[in-house]
């Protein structure tokens, strides 16, 4: 992995130097974390607490005498306790080629879609980077060429993707924290593709602007970016959980409405594929889940120059306790602070209630400028009350923590 970095690094350092002439901005940030669990570990081999340095430089090239451009983002960790949370990656390295009416990008990017709050249900084309943490907000780069078609923008912007080549899902290791009893054994992936990890994926989607409505529609085809986990012993007193990872195809609508100072939001997929575990092995399945609910702010909250807002989700999938996700019945209630100070201080604090278990948990965000370089995040999840027929979380019952990070911007 050093390799890897300091390869880059003397790549990022060429590519700069006076002798190409090359014009490329530069920005990013360097960082420090510390990462305090409010328990002992409760699986052998694991680490007590954790710090970790990282570092996320971009670079920004754009071609003269034309509106393309090149863009470069490294994400880089070192971790004193898990070596699969120490990791590189590529987020970004593509070119923009923009036309009269379209454009194309190709190379490694990221996409978001979506509107909700505490999932992401339609966010389908990059890849969760797990190890880095739990929330489902990190994505790994997804090697990809994406046609923007923007000419008939009157009825909205049509993108097309074609997706080669597959990335997997990152976990934390035997000695991380917030993992399953049963450590992952990446090694042993398998997938439903013949070709395995080299399947070409792909996805369509349409997102348009009608009055106070943002639309998109989307679909997707291709090798599911949620894994199904078998046990798998290796020894009577070695079992490990090893991923699989099916063909799926996925239909999502994500909707929001902005209603002075309301915003409804709603997000729904229909899935198939092989994933349903049944006695005789994985059977096709069609399933669908929604995330749903709201957010309205109040300005000026008692004229103190605040900005709160208050929100509301309610997160459903009909496989009910079946579901392979967290998310099978859920009520997600929350706020947002915007102190609208010099320091853009802002607080988000999240309570959600699982209403098929008794699970509840508290998450905490903030953050804060300390000078124009430095800027401090502080975050926290708390498992405050776990079910003990609500199996994942229930593995998860030690790891409440509280991390802080510190990031200089240059």
């Amino acid at each position: 992995m050093y390799k890897k970095i300091s390869l880059l690094a003397a790549s990022c350092a060429a590519i700069c130097s006076p002798a190409y002439a090359l014009d490329v901005e530069m920005r990013g940030s360097a960082g420090a974390e510390a990462r305090i669990f409010l328990e002992d570990a409760a699986y052998a081999n694991q680490e007590r607490d954790s710090a970790s340095v990282t570092i996320d430089p971009e670079f920004y090239y754009a071609i003269p005498d034309s509106s393309d451009s090149i863009s470069f983002n490294l994400h880089a960790r070192i971790d004193s306790a898990d070596e699969e949370r120490s990791n590189a990656d590529i987020r970004e390295l593509s070119y923009l080629k923009v036309g009269d009416g379209w454009e194309m990008k190709a190379g490694i990017s990221k996409v978001y879609w979506g509107v909700t709050e505490g999932q992401h249900l339609v966010d389908i084309v990059n890849q969760t980077d797990a190890a880095e943490n739990i929330d489902g907000e990190d994505k790994l780069g997804q090697p990809m060429v994406n046609l923007t078609l923007l000419q008939w923008q009157d009825y909205g912007v049509f993108d097309v993707f074609v997706l080669p080549g597959f990335r997997e899902r990152t976990f934390a290791g035997q000695d991380g924290r917030l993992r399953p009893q049963l450590v992952i054994d990446t090694s042993r992936t398998s997938y439903e593709a013949k070709n395995n990890e080299k399947h070409v994926d792909g996805a369509l989607r349409w997102a348009h602007s009608i009055d106070v409505f943002d639309i998109g529609v989307s679909h997707f085809w291709g090798t599911s970016r949620d894994p199904i986990f078998q046990a798998q012993a290796l020894s009577p007193t070695n079992v490990v959980l090893t991923p699989h990872y099916a063909i799926i195809n996925q239909t999502g609508l994500d909707l929001q409405a902005s209603l002075e100072g309301w915003l409804l939001k709603t997000e729904i997929i229909s899935r198939e594929g092989r994933f349903k575990q049944t006695a005789t092995g994985l059977e096709r399945q069609r399933y669908t889940a929604l995330a749903t609910g709201f957010e309205v702010t109040v300005v000026d909250f008692l004229e103190r120059g605040i900005d709160l807002g208050l929100i509301a989700e309610w997160n459903y999938d009909d496989r009910k306790t079946n579901a392979s996700s967290t998310f099978q019945n859920d009520l997600l209630l929350g706020t947002r602070w915007a102190m609208n100070d010099a320091e853009s201080t802002e607080v988000l604090i999240g309570l959600s209630q699982d209403l098929d278990y008794d699970t509840t948990s508290l998450s905490v965000e903030g953050s804060t400028r300390l000078s124009d370089h430095l800027k401090l995040t502080v975050e926290s999840r708390i498992f405050t009350a776990v079910d003990s027929q609500d199996v994942f979380v229930k593995q998860l019952e030690d790891d409440s923590f509280i991390q802080a990070q510190l990031d200089y911007f240059f």
